[in-house]
Protein backbone atom coordinates (compact mmCIF):
# COMPACT_ATOMS: atom_id res chain seq x y z
CA UNK A 1 0.00 0.00 0.00
CA UNK A 2 1.42 3.68 -0.79
CA UNK A 3 1.59 6.21 1.70
CA UNK A 4 0.96 9.69 1.16
CA UNK A 5 3.83 11.48 2.62
CA UNK A 6 3.63 14.16 5.62
CA UNK A 7 3.64 17.63 4.85
CA UNK A 8 6.21 19.49 7.03
CA UNK A 9 5.44 22.93 8.11
CA UNK A 10 2.63 24.96 7.79
CA UNK A 11 0.34 26.50 10.68
CA UNK A 12 -0.76 24.49 13.62
CA UNK A 13 -3.73 22.61 14.35
CA UNK A 14 -6.62 24.26 15.36
CA UNK A 15 -8.91 23.00 18.06
CA UNK A 16 -12.39 22.15 16.73
CA UNK A 17 -14.39 22.46 20.33
CA UNK A 18 -13.36 24.26 23.91
CA UNK A 19 -11.69 22.58 26.71
CA UNK A 20 -13.76 21.52 29.90
CA UNK A 21 -12.68 23.73 32.78
CA UNK A 22 -11.93 22.18 35.66
CA UNK A 23 -14.76 22.62 38.77
CA UNK A 24 -14.63 24.98 41.02
CA UNK A 25 -16.56 23.14 43.62
CA UNK A 26 -16.38 19.10 44.17
CA UNK A 27 -19.38 17.67 42.27
CA UNK A 28 -20.69 16.23 45.03
CA UNK A 29 -21.29 17.12 48.60
CA UNK A 30 -21.97 15.03 51.59
CA UNK A 31 -26.13 14.67 53.06
CA UNK A 32 -26.74 17.13 55.39
CA UNK A 33 -27.81 14.56 58.01
CA UNK A 34 -24.16 12.66 57.50
CA UNK A 35 -22.17 14.67 59.74
CA UNK A 36 -23.13 13.28 63.35
CA UNK A 37 -19.53 12.62 65.19
CA UNK A 38 -21.08 12.22 68.63
CA UNK A 39 -23.17 9.25 67.69
CA UNK A 40 -19.96 7.30 66.18
CA UNK A 41 -17.81 8.41 69.39
CA UNK A 42 -21.18 6.57 71.02
CA UNK A 43 -20.63 3.68 68.72
CA UNK A 44 -16.78 3.23 69.01
CA UNK A 45 -17.05 3.67 73.00
CA UNK A 46 -19.97 0.44 73.24
CA UNK A 47 -18.64 -2.77 74.61
CA UNK A 48 -19.66 -5.39 72.12
CA UNK A 49 -20.25 -5.87 68.64
CA UNK A 50 -23.32 -5.28 67.03
CA UNK A 51 -23.25 -9.35 65.75
CA UNK A 52 -22.88 -10.14 69.02
CA UNK A 53 -25.43 -8.21 70.57
CA UNK A 54 -27.80 -9.55 67.84
CA UNK A 55 -26.98 -13.12 68.69
CA UNK A 56 -27.95 -12.51 72.43
CA UNK A 57 -30.77 -10.71 71.50
CA UNK A 58 -32.28 -13.37 68.72
CA UNK A 59 -31.72 -11.24 65.48
CA UNK A 60 -29.33 -13.65 64.50
CA UNK A 61 -30.97 -17.13 63.77
CA UNK A 62 -29.48 -19.58 66.05
CA UNK A 63 -28.00 -21.83 63.93
CA UNK A 64 -25.92 -19.19 62.48
CA UNK A 65 -23.80 -18.54 66.23
CA UNK A 66 -21.59 -21.63 64.88
CA UNK A 67 -20.37 -19.47 62.20
CA UNK A 68 -20.05 -15.49 64.05
CA UNK A 69 -16.42 -16.93 66.01
CA UNK A 70 -15.29 -14.31 68.58
CA UNK A 71 -14.57 -10.60 68.06
CA UNK A 72 -11.27 -9.32 67.33
CA UNK A 73 -9.98 -6.20 67.06
CA UNK A 74 -11.56 -2.33 68.30
CA UNK A 75 -15.11 -1.56 67.71
CA UNK A 76 -15.66 0.43 64.49
CA UNK A 77 -18.80 2.20 63.09
CA UNK A 78 -19.82 0.43 59.89
CA UNK A 79 -22.23 1.79 57.75
CA UNK A 80 -24.94 0.61 55.67
CA UNK A 81 -24.15 0.01 52.23
CA UNK A 82 -27.51 -0.83 51.25
CA UNK A 83 -28.67 2.10 48.88
CA UNK A 84 -25.50 3.82 48.26
CA UNK A 85 -23.23 4.17 45.43
CA UNK A 86 -19.79 2.80 44.82
CA UNK A 87 -17.47 4.96 46.86
CA UNK A 88 -19.99 6.82 48.55
CA UNK A 89 -20.63 6.14 52.08
CA UNK A 90 -24.62 5.89 53.68
CA UNK A 91 -25.19 8.95 56.30
CA UNK A 92 -23.66 8.41 59.64
CA UNK A 93 -27.36 8.27 61.35
CA UNK A 94 -27.01 4.56 59.18
CA UNK A 95 -24.52 2.90 60.83
CA UNK A 96 -24.24 0.36 63.81
CA UNK A 97 -21.00 -0.92 66.05
CA UNK A 98 -18.97 -3.73 64.86
CA UNK A 99 -15.64 -5.05 65.66
CA UNK A 100 -12.64 -4.76 62.90
CA UNK A 101 -13.10 -8.99 62.53
CA UNK A 102 -16.46 -8.83 61.54
CA UNK A 103 -15.97 -6.05 59.50
CA UNK A 104 -13.43 -7.23 57.58
CA UNK A 105 -15.62 -10.66 57.07
CA UNK A 106 -18.49 -8.56 56.04
CA UNK A 107 -16.22 -6.71 53.24
CA UNK A 108 -14.92 -9.54 52.30
CA UNK A 109 -17.95 -11.87 52.24
CA UNK A 110 -16.82 -14.66 55.30
CA UNK A 111 -17.91 -15.90 58.32
CA UNK A 112 -21.69 -15.45 59.20
CA UNK A 113 -21.87 -13.50 56.27
CA UNK A 114 -21.25 -16.55 54.11
CA UNK A 115 -24.40 -18.32 55.11
CA UNK A 116 -26.60 -14.94 54.53
CA UNK A 117 -29.00 -13.85 51.59
CA UNK A 118 -28.57 -10.27 50.76
CA UNK A 119 -32.52 -10.00 51.99
CA UNK A 120 -31.49 -11.31 54.97
CA UNK A 121 -27.73 -9.80 55.64
CA UNK A 122 -29.58 -6.78 55.06
CA UNK A 123 -32.78 -7.61 57.53
CA UNK A 124 -29.81 -8.12 60.20
CA UNK A 125 -27.87 -5.25 59.64
CA UNK A 126 -31.36 -2.88 59.44
CA UNK A 127 -31.69 -4.55 62.82
CA UNK A 128 -28.30 -4.05 64.59
CA UNK A 129 -28.75 -0.36 63.45
CA UNK A 130 -32.48 -0.05 64.61
CA UNK A 131 -30.99 -1.07 68.09
CA UNK A 132 -28.25 1.23 67.98
CA UNK A 133 -29.85 3.91 67.40
CA UNK A 134 -32.42 3.20 69.90
CA UNK A 135 -29.71 2.61 72.53
CA UNK A 136 -28.37 6.50 71.43
CA UNK A 137 -31.22 7.88 71.98
CA UNK A 138 -31.65 6.34 75.29
CA UNK A 139 -28.29 7.45 76.19
CA UNK A 140 -29.37 11.22 75.81
CA UNK A 141 -28.54 12.35 72.62
CA UNK A 142 -28.85 15.86 71.70
CA UNK A 143 -30.28 14.79 68.09
CA UNK A 144 -33.89 13.35 67.55
CA UNK A 145 -33.54 10.38 64.85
Amino acid sequence: MKRTAIKRGGSRLQRKTWMLRKRDRPRRTSAPDSDEPEYLDFLRAQRICGLIRASITGRLRPELRAYLGRCRGRLEPEHERHGVGMGQKAPDRRAWECCSHHHRQRHDKRGVWLHLTLDQERELIAGCIDDARARYMSHGSRRAA
